[in-house]
């Protein structure tokens, strides 16, 4: 009996890592499409807006699991999360060789519809 609710256990654990890693790919595929399409960015730079996007992506689930095991506060996880914007957006500017000032309407646009992406 144990060894099937751990083994039952462990396959929810399993399914629900790989659903949430798939949305996570769904989203940043969206988002490179779309800046692909704004920006006309070449495959050089879509992977790099894709290991950014990954790596602050990375940093706010380990910063929320670090939150939930009271290991950081809600200021800690708030500078955090500020840092890894920071990065996120500078390296954005950086691959799109354009100020952060031109490419913020087009990150306001994708909060609005990455929200939508299922």
């Amino acid at each position: 009996m144990k060894k099937l609710l751990l083994t039952l256990t462990f396959a929810v654990f399993c399914i629900s890592s790989y659903a949430q890693e798939n949305y996570q790919d769904r989203l940043t595929n969206y988002f490179i499409r779309a800046a692909t399409q704004e920006f006309d960015l070449n495959k050089r730079q879509q992977r790099k807006i894709a290991n950014a996007r990954t790596e602050m992506a990375e940093t706010y689930m380990e910063t929320a699991q670090r939150q939930k095991k009271f290991l950081i506060t809600e200021d800690g996880k708030n500078e955090r999360n500020l840092a890894a914007n920071k990065k996120y957006y500078d390296a954005l500017s950086d691959i799109i060789d354009r100020p952060f000032s031109e490419i913020q309407p087009f990150l306001n646009r994708m909060r609005i519809e990455l929200k939508n992406v299922k």
